[in-house]
């Protein structure tokens, strides 16, 4: 089904772990544009799609996401940075 409509979709967004750099939004990109020929494709990595599931338009916050890999971003209502821990003094705990 929908295949045989993907010349009618606008707009395809995809978000991924590891499409926060070059390399893999290109050849996610190709593989994209062989189906949805008149399409505008957004790749960006996985944790826009967690930002943008758990904030509301224009609202500050701190989004995580904790799996495999974990990363913790700040969102200032309108783009997001990844909250940087080098700042940070933790203690540390023996085994």
């Amino acid at each position: 089904m929908l295949y045989q409509n993907r010349e009618k979709v606008d707009y395809l967004y995809f978000y991924g772990a590891g499409c926060g750099v070059e390399s893999p939004q290109l050849r996610i990109r190709k593989v994209f544009e062989e189906i949805f020929t008149n399409c505008n494709i957004i790749i960006k990595e996985d944790t826009y799609a967690a930002v943008y599931a758990a904030s509301r338009p224009n609202e500050k916050s701190i989004v995580c996401i904790l799996g495999t890999g974990s990363n913790c971003t700040y969102y200032d209502g309108s783009e997001i940075e990844p909250v940087s821990y080098t700042h940070l003094t933790l203690p540390t705990t023996p085994y």
